[in-house]
């Protein structure tokens, strides 16, 4: 299987190198990775990921958070050789609470020009007691994002609706939510399972970036999905 793995909110990719270290050996890997530098529409942004597919081989696509509805719309296509789809600490619509969902329209790059403090990544991103290392790592990954780029991310959540495209999904489906995710939590999964009643969910004690605190975890739970859709399909 060949697993197609699309990044978070920092489009970068860059942050999937824990989970890809925790895959088991042989497994064909493929990261989407979206400009740094250029601010993109959904539409762009599909048309990258559509790029990104392997031609005549199976594969699996692996979206987190941010990159979620766009995994959802690709799926939905019902391309050649999409087996399966995991959603991880996703959505199909505007993830926040109702009180805070006008937050992510009213995103400005100068809200981002200063890197994350420890203690907010700490927190919402990785949870408590990440490794000042890992914490670093990510301060310094997100940070090589442009501001402009960032911004211009967290409004496209702010009224993306991916619900009726994961209606016609025909894959098997796996929504990993953290039990700790302080950014989605469990309205993610919620979403997920108004939309598509037969998706499987898995909850892993981990923070909102489960790849990157939880590879390992990670990495097993998914290659047991992928492992029992094949057999099921058999």
């Amino acid at each position: 299987m060949h697993i197609v793995l699309l990044p978070g909110m920092d489009g970068t990719g860059d942050l999937f190198a824990p989970f890809l270290r925790a895959l088991p050996e042989g497994v064909v890997t493929t990261v989407v990775r979206y400009p740094r530098n250029e601010e993109l529409w959904w539409a762009e942004l599909l048309r990258i990921v559509e790029g990104a597919i392997p031609v005549g081989e199976d594969f699996c696509l692996v979206a987190e958070s941010f990159s979620g509805p766009l995994a959802i719309e690709l799926a939905a296509g019902q391309p050649a050789g999409l087996k399966a789809l995991v959603l991880c600490t996703s959505f199909c619509s505007n993830p926040l609470r109702w009180g805070l969902r006008w937050l992510t329209r009213l995103a400005r790059p100068r809200l981002f020009k200063c890197r994350m403090p420890r203690g907010f990544v700490r927190r919402f991103l990785l949870g408590p007691g990440a490794a000042s290392e890992l914490t670093d790592w990510a301060r310094s990954v997100m940070a090589s994002v442009a501001p402009g780029v960032t911004a211009s991310r967290a409004r496209l959540i702010h009224s993306v609706d991916a619900s009726p495209a994961l209606a016609r999904v025909t894959v098997p489906v796996l929504y990993m939510e953290g039990r700790g995710d302080r950014v989605v939590g469990s309205r993610g999964w919620d979403q997920v399972q108004a939309a598509l009643p037969t998706a499987q969910h898995a909850i892993l004690d981990g923070p909102h970036l489960l790849l990157q605190r939880l590879p390992s975890e990670s990495a097993e739970r998914i290659m047991q999905f992928l492992a029992d859709s094949a057999a099921l399909k058999s």
